[in-house]
């Protein structure tokens, strides 16, 4: 059975965290770090590469799986998606894809993630966000935050949304599975499913 690490429900929507694979029938994709968003009902299996999913009538629930990326639960008018985003999906702006405009969004939940005090770049990171205002520093160290940075994003395309962002950090609660804590191979599975 697999253990459950959070929920929250909105919208007639369940969004869950298991620490491992669920016992039941998920739609999930090949993440690879990018901004291509599937629809549930198209051909999708393992193989599609694609780092969100979205539904105007879900049946089966989706699954991304995340190790400190950002597992984000959007719906709108028109459906519901789960997004994966790592840097690089932040920097390609997955939040801001077509298929996801499409759904009319009005609510924006992002799960717990790598918060910024543990998200340490390098300098040459700078010219990923160069306009960015959330890069900080401390020690002689230089942080990130991706939650503010796609907050921002968000905001700059559909500003009467309602955000909400989970301030449990992957990397301090072990109850998440954290790359930057350990190295760690195992990935934390994020399920959006309909309330029945």
């Amino acid at each position: 059975m697999s253990s459950l690490s959070f929920e929250k429900e909105f919208g007639g929507y369940l969004f869950s965290i298991y620490k491992e694979k669920p016992n039941f029938a998920t739609i999930e994709v090949n993440q690879v770090h990018g901004a291509v968003v599937l629809n549930d009902l198209e051909q999708v299996n393992k193989e599609n590469e694609a780092d969100g999913l979205y539904s105007k009538d879900l049946k089966t629930p989706l699954a991304i799986k995340t190790a400190d990326c950002l597992p984000i639960f959007v719906l709108g008018k028109k459906g519901a998606s789960l997004l994966h985003a790592g840097w690089r999906g932040v920097h390609q702006e997955i939040v801001l894809v077509k298929e996801v405009q499409e759904l009319e969004p009005f609510y924006f939940f992002i799960g717990p993630f790598i918060q910024a005090d543990h998200f340490e770049v390098m300098n040459d990171f700078r010219q990923n966000f160069p306009k960015s205002k959330h890069f900080s520093e401390a020690s002689g160290k230089l942080y990130f935050d991706l939650g503010a940075e796609t907050q921002d994003q968000i905001k700059s395309c559909y500003p009467h949304a309602k955000i909400e962002i989970c301030p449990i950090s992957t990397f301090n609660d072990e109850e998440f599975h954290s790359y930057r804590r350990n190295g760690t191979t195992q990935r934390n599975w994020n399920v959006l499913s309909k309330i029945k």
